[in-house]
């Protein structure tokens, strides 16, 4: 046995010395850069491309049986860059040898220095890549029979148990050009070092990158993590995954910004590939946000769910550090705490949101939903929010502007610099299902409960339809479309208020209330432009307004007649009632036409118990004028200052008119000029006869006063008379 053994002793070292000679012997006779040309000609047979090897072949046999090759670039494609397709300034890699003879693998660090790749989509669309790839695939043959393929086994146990040295990669870059859309981008001073690793055996891993382009900002990126590979290749497992990314420019918000991205997950390798990251955390601008995911990618899109949590965050601060300049809101307190939570499931090409929360400052917001298709895209959304006060996020200087009473001379702003700019190319083919429900809403300074409505989009056209509200005492419905076919957003809209209160609905909406009573008001119209001022222009629709046991504050028009009564009788004007000016009517209705940016209206009617109005008339909202006429009649008796009915004025016709700017109208009522020279010389006369009374009631007044007077003055004196009588009987 022992003599077995040194034969076997003594075949072993001799094998080894004859490799060692026989190594020696190659690498003085065999010299690899003799072969330059047969290596560039076979290489351009396989690929249709020159290769050109610059720099010199080395080759070790012993220990390690290696290569290592200096400069070499492969041409690119007819008709693209001059530059090569791809080129290396030097790359080294060798296996030890002696392993290979008892099947074990065995590599030393691969290292490539420089390597370039040039990626470029010419003006017609194609790729300089595709004359590879579709040689690649022409020389794959297929099976003979796909449905006898052997299935894939375990590797190979040279492979399974092979020891590789590592990865190095220095100064790496990546050009990207496409022509058909002037784009560039560029990677470089791209890292990579992987440690010598085992399949089954964690090894670290770590790269740093520099990308920039036409649009892009500059991006240094840097990533560490550890990976582990199952023997069975069909398993990543990627461990305290560290990512950083700083990107610089213009184009960046604040110029500057990082993002951070931690975790730890894993990756299926099979078919379908499989997702399983448990911990995921992404972070920038004072923002956290935690993930969770558990992902199949198959040939038909994603399936899975994705878990995410958003921990509280002051969302201005946020703002302010990506450096998008919002203005300050009304409320200092708005969007400084946000927050939320949910779930997004996805389903091949839908995506599905079965639970979506998020919190905004006192708001609780929650919406169910998804995307169905991607191509339309169909939209399913449900959205349920408890309560909000959007005016809080208002600019101050805007709700400052709401919240003040509007002065009387207050024009409108410069309408066409007011833009509808709106996405509609996406909206043109969205389908949209899906309802809203609020508990309660504060917007523009109305406040809405039991808020209802209908999502609703189809064939370019949006909105929301059956809306419903309960305000001010009363109802609101509303149909609200946007037509995004055209060139410009076209609206529909059809609003009404029912049986509600308009003192404080307008008090709440300009804190300028100049309407009272219980009614209801409706609009229907649609129109489109570019800005608002082509909008009311465009527009055209029909309004209607019915008031009852109400009041239109501002005018005192029992006032102005007695005004104008005692102008005609030449007497003082009488002063006006402490109360604040207002005419009580006990109902009150109008319809409108809104016309090329004008309201008309010919039946306005008002009823009280003592006056009767009609009008008719239009406001120009473009040019900010208005010509409007309202008749009024007395038809019960009018007191005057004092009291005293003016029985004169029954059934007398008066006009009110309102001329000249639309925010500060001229107001005529000249009742002289009303009243023909009769009913003047009528109420002449009636004063003077007043006069008289008044002389005759005053001379009956002073006569009698002067016989009481005179009678008093006898009993008086009769009185003293007998009292003295009395005394001087008794004195006697």
């Amino acid at each position: 046995m022992l003599r077995i053994l040194k034969w076997l002793l003594f075949a072993v070292v001799g094998l080894f010395a004859l490799l060692v000679v026989a190594a020696t012997l190659v690498s003085v006779v065999f010299d690899p850069n003799d072969y330059r040309d047969d290596i560039a000609a076979a290489v351009e047979a396989e690929t249709g491309r020159e290769l050109t090897i610059e720099g010199d072949i080395r080759l070790s046999f012993f220990p390690w049986l290696g290569l290592e090759v200096g400069r070499v670039t492969l041409a690119d494609r007819e008709g693209f860059h001059e530059d090569p397709f791809l080129e290396v300034e030097q790359a080294d890699a060798a296996v030890r040898l002696l392993p290979l003879l008892w099947g074990q693998l065995e590599t030393r660090l691969l290292s490539i220095e420089a390597p370039v790749a040039r990626l470029m989509v010419n003006e017609e669309g194609e790729g300089n890549w595709e004359d590879l790839v579709a040689r690649l695939v022409d020389d794959e043959a297929p099976p003979a029979d796909p449905e006898e393929e052997a299935p894939a086994g375990e590797l190979p146990p040279m492979l399974r148990d092979a020891a590789f040295g590592g990865l190095q990669v220095r100064r790496g870059q990546l050009l990207w050009e496409d022509r058909s859309i002037d784009d560039r981008k560029e990677v470089e001073r791209f890292d990579l070092d992987v440690e010598a690793l085992r399949l089954g055996q964690p090894v670290a891993l770590q790269a740093s990158w520099l990308g920039h382009g036409a649009e892009l900002p500059r991006i240094d990126g840097q990533l560490r993590l550890q990976a582990t590979l199952d023997q069975a290749m069909e398993q990543l497992d990627l461990d305290g995954l560290e990512m950083l990314v700083d990107a610089q420019g213009d184009q960046v918000p604040g110029r500057q910004q990082r993002l951070g991205v931690t975790g730890n997950g894993r990756i299926g390798l099979g078919a379908p590939l499989r997702i399983e990251w448990p911990e995921l955390e992404v972070t920038g601008a004072g923002i956290a946000l935690e993930a969770a995911a558990d992902l199949e990618l198959d040939g038909t899109g994603a399936h899975g769910q994705l878990d995410w949590q958003l921990p509280a965050f002051n969302l201005r601060t946020a703002l302010s550090r990506l450096d998008i300049g919002l203005p300050t809101p009304a409320d200092p307190t708005a969007m400084t705490r946000v927050g939320g939570a949910g779930l997004i499931e996805f389903d091949g090409q839908r995506l599905l949101l079965p639970e979506f929360g998020l919190d905004l400052d006192d708001t609780r917001i929650d919406l169910d939903g998804g995307v169905d298709d991607w191509t339309g895209p169909e939209v399913t959304l449900n959205l349920t929010v408890d309560e909000i006060n959007l005016d809080r996020y208002l600019p101050a200087e805007e709700r400052r502007a709401v919240d003040e009473p509007t002065a009387p001379d207050a024009g409108l702003p410069d309408l066409e610099e007011i833009a509808l700019d709106l996405p509609l190319e996406p909206l043109r083919t969205l389908e949209l299902d899906g309802g809203l429900q609020i508990g309660q809403l504060i917007l523009s300074g109305l406040s809405l409960q039991e808020v209802r409505g209908d999502f609703s989009g189809s064939d370019g056209r949006v909105g929301i339809a059956d809306l419903e509200a309960r305000l001010y005492d009363g109802d609101y419905r509303a149909d609200t479309f946007l037509d995004a076919r055209g060139d410009y957003p076209y609206f529909e809209l059809d609003h009404r208020l029912d049986q509600v209160q308009f003192a404080p609905l307008l008090e709440d909406l300009l804190e300028r209330d100049w309407l009272h009573g219980r009614g209801s008001f409706a609009l229907q119209g649609e129109g489109g432009g570019e800005n608002l001022e082509q909008l009311i222009e465009d527009f055209r629709g029909d309004a209607e307004l019915n008031v009852t046991e109400g009041a239109v504050l501002g005018l005192n028009i029992p006032h102005m007649f007695r005004e104008g009564v005692a102008r005609v009788r030449a007497q003082p004007r009488p002063e006006p009632p402490e109360d604040e000016a207002r005419t009580d009517f006990g109902s009150l209705s109008a319809s409108f036409e809104l016309r090329d940016g004008e309201i008309h209206n010919d039946n306005l009617r008002a009823e009280s118990p003592i006056l009767r109005a009609r009008g008719a008339g239009h406001a120009n909202l473009l040019r900010e004028t208005i010509d409007y006429r309202v008749r009024l009649s007395v038809i019960d008796n009018l007191e005057d200052a004092d009291g005293r009915p003016i029985r004169e004025l029954k059934d007398v016709t008066v006009p009110l008119e309102f001329s000249g700017d639309l925010f500060s109208p001229r107001i005529r009522f000249d009742l002289r000029a009303a009243l023909t020279e009769q009913e003047i010389r009528r109420l002449r006369e009636a004063q003077q006869r007043l006069d008289e009374a008044e002389e005759k009631i005053r001379e009956g007044f002073r006569e009698r006063i002067e016989q009481e007077l005179e009678e008093q003055t006898d009993r008086a004196e009769e009185r003293i008379r007998q009292e003295a009588d009395s005394i001087l009987r008794r004195l006697r």
